[in-house]
C-alpha cells in the first residue's frame, strides 16, 4: 500500500474511533449514574421534589442561565479576554465538581467526604488545566452523571420533558442557525476549557459538549425513577441508535447532538407506554 493510501486508511480509522469514543463516554456516564442512583434518591431530594419539583420557574430559569452564559462567553471571547474567561470557567467548574464529589461520597463520614472531595477536585482541575485528556474526561463523567442524577431526582417527569425539549431546540438553533455553539466549542477546544469531551489531535480533534451527556442522562434517569428499568432500557437503546445519524452528519459539519438524543429518548418512552411488555 502506498504512503498516501495508508494515510487515507488511517484517517478513516481515526474518524471511526472518534465516533465510537463518544458512544463509550455516554455509556460510561450512564453506568456511573446507575451506581450512584441510590445516593441521590434520598429524603432530602424527595423533599425538594415535593416542594419545587413541579415548578415551571425552573425550566425558565435554566434557559435564562444557559443563554446568559453563552452570551457572556462569546462577549468575553470576542473582547480578547479569553484568559479571564478561562479562569472564571475553571473556578465555577471546580466549585460544581466539589459539590458533586461531596454528593457522590456522602455515604462516608462527612469530614472524610469533604477531605477526599477537595483533594480529588484539586487534582482533577489541576491536571485538566495542564491539558490532561484523562482528567478532562474524568471531570466530564463525574459532572455529567452527578448533575444528571441531581436534576432527575428533584424534578417531576413533565418538567423533565419540558427541559429536554427546550434544550434540544436551543441546541439546534445555536448550532445550525446562529452558530454560537460552534464558536463556543472552537474557543473551548483552542484554549482547553473544561466544557467538552475531546478526542484526536490537531486538525483531527473532534468534541462533544458536556451538555450532550448531562441533559440526555438526566432525562433517562428521570424515566428510570418514574417508570422503571424497562422504560429506561427502551429509551437508552434508542439514544444509542441516535448516535449513528449524529456521527454520519457530524463528519460533514458540526451537528447539534441534543435534538437527536432527546427525541430518540422520547420515542423510547412513548413506545414503552404504548407497548409496555
Amino acid at each position: 500500500m502506498s504512503e498516501s493510501g495508508a494515510s487515507e486508511v488511517l484517517e478513516k480509522n481515526q474518524k471511526r474511533i472518534n465516533r465510537y469514543y463518544f458512544i463509550v463516554i455516554f455509556i460510561v456516564a450512564n453506568a456511573i449514574a446507575f451506581i450512584l442512583l441510590p445516593i441521590y434518591v434520598n429524603p432530602y431530594t424527595e423533599e425538594i421534589k415535593s416542594t419545587s419539583g413541579s415548578s415551571y420557574s425552573f425550566p425558565i430559569l435554566y434557559v435564562i442561565l444557559i443563554v446568559s452564559f453563552a452570551a457572556f462567553f462569546i462577549f468575553m471571547a470576542r473582547s480578547k479576554r479569553v484568559s479571564l474567561l478561562k479562569i472564571l470557567i475553571y473556578i465555577f467548574t471546580g466549585y460544581a465538581l466539589l459539590v458533586i464529589m461531596n454528593l457522590d461520597l456522602s455515604f462516608l463520614n462527612p469530614f472524610v467526604d469533604l477531605i477526599i472531595s477537595i483533594i480529588a477536585t484539586v487534582l482533577i482541575i489541576y491536571f485538566t488545566y495542564k491539558g490532561s485528556s484523562i482528567s478532562l474526561t474524568a471531570l466530564g463523567l463525574i459532572l455529567g452523571s452527578g448533575v444528571a442524577l441531581l436534576l432527575a431526582s428533584i424534578f417531576d417527569f413533565y418538567i423533565t420533558v419540558i427541559i429536554g425539549a427546550i434544550f434540544s431546540i436551543y441546541d439546534a438553533l445555536s448550532v445550525v442557525l446562529i452558530g454560537s455553539m460552534v464558536e463556543m466549542a472552537q474557543t473551548a477546544m483552542d484554549h482547553k476549557m473544561p466544557l467538552l469531551f475531546t478526542y484526536g489531535e490537531s486538525d483531527e480533534k473532534i468534541a462533544m459538549g458536556f451538555g450532550d451527556v448531562i441533559i440526555p442522562t438526566f432525562v433517562l434517569f428521570s424515566i428510570l425513577i418514574n417508570f422503571g428499568l424497562q422504560a429506561y432500557l427502551y429509551s437508552f437503546i434508542f439514544a444509542l441508535i441516535s448516535f449513528l445519524p449524529i456521527n454520519i452528519l457530524a463528519s460533514k459539519r458540526p451537528q447539534p447532538g441534543l435534538p437527536f438524543l432527546i427525541n430518540a429518548i422520547f420515542l423510547g418512552i412513548i413506545l414503552f407506554l404504548l407497548f409496555p411488555k
